[in-house]
């Protein structure tokens, strides 16, 4: 879709993150996501719903 592709995750988030077709703040809130990995349960809640309105816009676009 954007003409390149991406061989492995580091630095990953950083390079979609300039796409001409690319969520919103993708950088951003893939690392808001993974801060809400911790051992606390409301955390780990909110990071899913972040990461399931994520994957949801990415689906629009593509």
């Amino acid at each position: 879709m954007n003409e390149r592709y991406l061989m492995n995750e580091k630095g990953a988030a950083v390079i979609a993150d300039s796409f001409a077709k690319a969520p919103r703040d993708f950088f951003k809130r893939v690392n808001e996501i993974i801060g809400f990995i911790t051992e606390d349960p409301e955390h780990l809640k909110k990071g899913l719903k972040e990461l399931e309105e994520l994957i949801e816009e990415t689906c629009v676009i593509l």
